[in-house]
């Protein structure tokens, strides 16, 4: 870890079918009919209502020529780890030169959290620890001890960069149980939010905590946000407010429907039931801010990690 940063390097538009302009069969008017006392909104022609779907990571996670940084918030036991390894293993170590990464860093407080990290992301040692045997080699280079050195690291990693201009290789920056109160309004962290797309490096934030942990300028450069069961009222009702309230048009409340099926009348109810249903049973609220629109079922959608992929000691 001694060795210094530059000895290290060497749109969703899917298709809808047309809705009837013909009256519609029995089936589709049963259908609308078994709606609850919220779904008074379907389409009385029996047309489609745009609902929030599945999100597809290994077509949506990665973007060619991007660097998207994502902010993932889930409390303790809520299968944040299983998420980040399936993301990992399945998109980001899976993709092909054009959109993977040449390198990958994990930056934790935790030595328990880097060693779970160890299990997928290939590890790094300089040339001298190469030559050694594998059970003499000292801790990887690219898994950083943050209380210790994290904050050197991130400045020399963007200087390094930053002065590799366009043939700088595409670097994956994992920060995991990072943030205290005091580190909140870190420069650090906080510049890889909103520069460093601009040195190739893209950033996945984990917190336990979304409303007191995360500053505001973290939060508005974050392209995807992802959130698992929240414990807390105060977190849920902040992630309501500050979060799903934003992807609304005037046009989605009573016309959106919700994984269930149900379609809500009010805003209320449409928020908590997204926050709800897309994140019950260990699934994940996806908030995709690269989308170029504000409307509810194209910025929001739910993940589950799909059963039976691997079983990860939670952190």
């Amino acid at each position: 870890m001694s060795a210094s940063c530059d000895s290290i390097f060497l749109s969703d538009c899917s298709d809808e079918p047309e809705a009837a302009l013909a009256f519609p069969r029995k089936s589709q008017r049963a259908k609308a009919r078994a709606h609850d006392s919220d779904s008074d909104s379907i389409d009385s022609l029996g047309g489609r209502v745009p609902r929030i779907r599945e999100w597809a990571p290994k077509r949506k996670l990665l973007r060619a020529g991007k660097f998207d940084s994502a902010l993932i918030c889930a409390a303790r036991g809520e299968g944040k780890s299983m998420l980040i390894r399936y993301w990992y293993e399945t998109v980001v170590a899976a993709a092909p030169p054009a959109k993977g990464f040449a390198m990958t860093f994990v930056l934790s407080r935790s030595e328990p959290t880097l060693r779970q990290y160890a299990v997928f992301v290939p590890p790094l040692w300089t040339a001298a620890e190469r030559e050694k045997p594998l059970d003499e080699r000292g801790p990887p280079i690219n898994f950083i001890d943050f209380a210790a050195k994290g904050e050197t690291f991130l400045r020399k990693l963007a200087a390094s960069q930053a002065a590799r201009g366009s043939a700088a290789p595409r670097v994956l920056v994992i920060l995991d149980d990072v943030l205290t109160k005091e580190l909140r309004y870190n420069d650090a962290v906080t510049q890889l939010f909103t520069q460093g797309r601009h040195s190739h490096i893209a950033v996945w934030l984990i917190s336990q905590a979304f409303t007191n942990a995360i500053d505001t300028s973290v939060r508005k450069n974050s392209d995807l946000m992802v959130f698992l069961r929240c414990r807390s009222g105060l977190e849920s009702e902040s992630i309501k407010k500050e979060v799903i309230r934003g992807c609304l048009a005037p046009e989605d409340v009573g016309a959106t429907e919700l994984p269930s099926g149900k379609v809500p009348t009010t805003e209320s109810r449409f928020c908590a039931g997204v926050l709800s249903e897309c994140t019950s049973n260990y699934k994940a609220l996806v908030v995709d801010h690269r989308v170029k629109t504000t409307r509810a079922h194209k910025m929001m959608a739910h993940f589950k990690v799909p059963s039976g992929f691997v079983e990860v000691v939670e952190d």
